[in-house]
């Protein structure tokens, strides 16, 4: 994953807009601010992705009820890619539930 902010210079003198690029994906932002909020944004949902598959990854799938086995396959074949908070949480209370009972 790369990312890179850079200002880039408006037609009128002395002002800038805000370009993001991430993965070949490129949004402009007329401040700063909304700039560095997108990335923080994007990077935080990129760490609750891969948080999310490594949990996928390590757990006892014959320890599972039918609609919990369910959604850990869902999850493990896209690779979590667009996992929501509600299927994170659900997910994250699945792993705890099996680290307690290991």
């Amino acid at each position: 994953m790369k990312i890179k902010i850079h200002a880039v210079p408006t037609r009128t003198p002395g002002q800038f807009y805000w370009s993001v690029k991430i993965d070949g994906n490129i949004t402009h932002w007329p401040q700063p601010v909304g700039a560095y909020e997108y990335v923080k944004k994007y990077l935080k949902h990129y760490y609750k992705e891969c948080a999310a598959y490594s949990m996928v990854t390590s757990l006892a799938v014959n320890l599972l009820s039918e609609d919990e086995f369910s959604l850990v396959k869902s999850l493990k074949k896209s690779k979590c890619k667009g996992i929501s908070i509600r299927q994170y949480g659900y997910l994250k209370g699945i792993h705890e539930r099996q680290m307690r009972e290991w």
